[in-house]
């Protein structure tokens, strides 16, 4: 996951080209959390694109906890 604090936090940050496998799927106030599949786009070709597009004050990528990781396999769930 890719956790973004953008300058504006009226910025929609609507994903574009070249955000394949990308979603945001939480917004709280300057901050955006970003999940993307890794086989459909890699962190830093993300990265690059979050960059281009918006004005970042701060941005960090944030790994699954393993008991996540695990309760997703057990659930039969495929995405990242």
């Amino acid at each position: 996951m890719l956790l973004v604090d953008l300058a504006d936090q009226e910025d929609t940050l609507i994903p574009g080209p070249g955000w394949a496998g990308a979603q945001v799927v939480r917004a709280e106030g300057h901050r955006r959390w970003i999940r993307f599949a890794r086989d459909q786009v890699s962190a830093a070709e993300l990265v690059a694109r979050v960059l281009a597009e918006h004005q970042v004050l701060d941005l960090s990528i944030v790994e699954p906890d393993i008991e996540d990781v695990i309760r997703r396999i057990y659930r039969g769930e495929t995405h990242r």
